[in-house]
């Protein structure tokens, strides 16, 4: 039987590539149950280069991925704040984010899902690209403040954000939605997607989006471009001085409201079912 690895701090007490901050002075390895326990030093531990491929991660300190790669084959936790600012997570398992998440920049991969739990919320900041290739299930909340949020990591290789009936996506600020590699990228909003702040959302043509939730428009303009598969069999609120804009029409299967503008373009028409 493979042991767990377990970090003990015995070397620097942050970094995932010093060998002496696990128990018996071992890296993990792939197959390894990976245990970081509660410690009295409360260290951010920083993963900065290396691949490394793992069963299972159990966090209760606070993680960084700021350059290499993390695979998870196995469902895993981080109980306190995880970030990724660089390099690769990957792998089949899911990685639930029970407290704080922050995504500044690098890749999520793999056919596992990053879910961000009831109660935790994941902020998306700061102009680096960040490449979606995998399921993020936002069950929280998550905050756009930046941009360049690029689905396709890679050929091939979806990407979709789901946020479930309790969930609340806000994009705030001029973020958009955009593509590297083509795939069935996806935006599902079975909860609340929300658009603030005086600037513009584009979600790329090359991604589909779906509502069965509430879109609330509180300022600015929602832009679902044109060329994207469009499905609306929820709610769509537009408030004073806000805009939808839908190119070539859609057909509403919900409820339209609110004093602000839909817009579905010259010649293009909005039909209601």
């Amino acid at each position: 039987l493979l042991l767990d690895a377990l970090w003990d701090g015995g070397g620097d007490g942050i970094s995932w590539n010093d060998n002496r901050n696990w128990l018996g002075d071992a890296l993990p390895t792939a197959g390894d149950d990976v245990i970081i326990p509660e410690l009295v030093s409360d260290p951010t531990i920083v993963l900065s280069s290396g691949d490394y491929s793992i069963s299972s991660l159990t966090s209760s300190e606070a993680l960084t991925i700021s350059g290499g790669s993390l695979a998870l084959a196995e469902d895993s936790q981080v109980n306190a704040a995880f970030s990724l600012s660089g390099g690769i997570l990957t792998g089949t398992g899911s990685l639930l984010a029970t407290l704080s998440m922050y995504w500044s920049n690098g890749t999520m991969l793999g056919s596992g899902t990053t879910v961000v739990s009831p109660g935790a919320t994941l902020t998306i900041s700061s102009g680096s690209y960040k490449y979606l290739s995998r399921d993020l299930e936002i069950q929280g909340t998550a905050n756009y403040t930046g941009s360049y949020l690029t689905f396709g990591a890679v050929q091939d290789a979806p990407g979709t954000i789901r946020t479930p009936g309790d969930g609340v996506f806000n994009a705030i600020g001029d973020g958009d939605f955009g593509f590297s590699w083509g795939g069935a990228h996806a935006i599902v909003n079975e909860g609340t997607f929300t658009r603030s702040g005086a600037e513009t959302t584009t979600v790329n043509g090359g991604i589909t989006f779906s509502n069965s939730g509430t879109v609330d428009v509180q300022a600015g303009m929602l832009e679902l471009a044109g060329g994207g598969e469009f499905t609306q069999t929820g709610s769509i609120s537009v408030a004073s001085g806000g805009e939808f804009q839908r190119a070539g029409g859609f057909t509403n299967s919900g409820t339209l409201s609110g004093t602000g503008t839909i817009n579905v373009g010259t010649g293009s028409s909005l039909i209601n079912q």
